[in-house]
């Protein structure tokens, strides 16, 4: 029996640029990205539904989080210039 997983993995395809960063660098590969294109025309990444060992490495990949880093930064008046561009 496999083991519960341990992490909860929540994409919003909307804001998925489809990169596959997080795909790639998922050490369970527990993530995909899906045949159907988003609004944007690219294939959003997507949990398969099991097997997340709640490692973060999605999370910490993934070109959108500078991306919302930045505008939380910004919003609250903190020094955003160490947040990666891309």
């Amino acid at each position: 029996m496999p083991a519960q997983a341990r992490g909860n993995i929540a994409i919003d395809i909307d804001e998925c640029k489809g990169c596959g960063l997080c795909v790639e660098s998922c050490p369970p590969k527990c993530l995909e990205l899906t045949p159907d294109l988003s609004a944007y025309g690219v294939h959003p990444a997507h949990y398969k539904g099991d097997g997340c060992t709640g490692c973060g490495i999605c999370f910490y990949c993934c070109l959108l989080l500078g991306q919302l880093l930045t505008e939380m930064g910004m919003r609250e008046g903190l020094d955003v210039s160490w947040i990666p561009t891309y």
